[in-house]
């Protein structure tokens, strides 16, 4: 079942009734072609440190999200070259922390944390469709770029990807 937060959401935006669910959960992006998802279509959510924002913030634990295509990988290079700031991942309680989702659901949909920031990885264009988690492992849904940009709070597309 996918959290309250999510479901208000995609309720809120008319995209509920697409959520699709799966009987064994989808742990990594090679898990795709299981469910009949070409896996690089997978919007796989990446969760960062912010340094630039003290971890003791009150408006909520500082984080980069970015949604990658599912194959792409972060050249961390890039990442200090966009962000002007070591690339480190957040540990699982972090971006529990951040993002109110575990590791293996984290999704762009219902963040209530204002300091999360959100941005798309240029890995995502010129897929005609994209399918992030939905707050859990066994849930997905399948939008176009489009769809996405209109309905996430995301601050801007960045390049900061290289093929795995």
């Amino acid at each position: 079942m996918i959290p309250q937060k999510v479901s208000d959401f995609l309720a809120k935006h008319n995209l509920l009734e697409r959520v699709v669910y799966f009987i064994e959960p989808l742990h990594h992006v090679s898990d795709a072609l299981k469910f009949g998802i070409d896996p690089d279509q997978i919007a796989k959510s990446l969760t960062f440190k912010d340094y630039s924002v003290s971890e003791d913030d009150p408006n909520g634990f500082p984080a980069i999200l970015v949604l990658f295509s599912g194959e792409a990988k972060v050249s961390s290079g890039e990442f200090k070259r966009t962000f002007n700031m070591n690339c480190k991942m957040l540990d699982g309680e972090q971006v529990y922390k951040a993002t109110g989702f575990k590791p293996g659901g984290v999704c762009p949909f219902g963040i209530e944390n204002k300091n999360v920031k959100i941005y798309f990885d240029e890995s995502m264009k010129g897929k005609s469709v994209v399918t992030p988690s939905c707050g859990e492992e066994h849930s997905s849904i399948t939008l176009t770029i489009q769809e996405l940009e209109n309905v996430v709070p995301f601050s801007g597309w960045v390049n900061i990807s290289k093929k795995g």
